[in-house]
């Protein structure tokens, strides 16, 4: 579980994004708008994974969803905490940073068969992760 309710954001100039003049209740004032949902939380995880994969660059995909989950709060930490809601916790990532940990979230899991190629499931052990180029050359012009 990561923020995501009343978070207070930029508001960018109202001839380029008009959700200010269609919600004004939600408006601070003419720089600032106030906002609820996923849309505000999965910043707050992008945010962290990139502190987490600053600290810990060699870190893979499934490593860093392992780190995430291990070191989620899971205590009882704020008013009106549902352990059915909150998956698996809140999100900590001073904890992830600093946690030693550097195993991997779906071993031995079977992907979803949307990603089968044929009747054979697929197990995560068979994803190459390294195959994705982000470097500039592969998004430049």
């Amino acid at each position: 579980m990561a923020p995501g309710k009343n978070i207070i954001g930029y508001l960018p100039e109202n001839n380029v994004l008009k959700i200010g003049m269609a919600h004004p209740v939600n408006r601070i004032n003419t720089t600032y708008f106030k906002m609820s949902g996923t849309s505000m939380a999965a910043p707050m995880v992008s945010g962290a994974v990139a502190l987490l994969l600053q600290a810990k660059p060699t870190l893979t995909p499934d490593q860093v969803k392992y780190v995430l989950k291990a070191t989620a709060g899971k205590a009882n930490r704020w008013p009106g905490y549902d352990a059915v809601r909150a998956g698996a916790g809140y999100l900590d990532i001073f904890a992830a940073v600093n946690s030693a940990t550097s195993q991997s979230s779906n071993v031995g899991l079977i992907a979803s068969q949307l990603l089968w190629s044929g009747s054979s499931p697929v197990i995560w052990g068979s994803v190459n992760w390294d195959s994705v180029n982000w470097d500039s050359d592969y998004w430049g012009p």
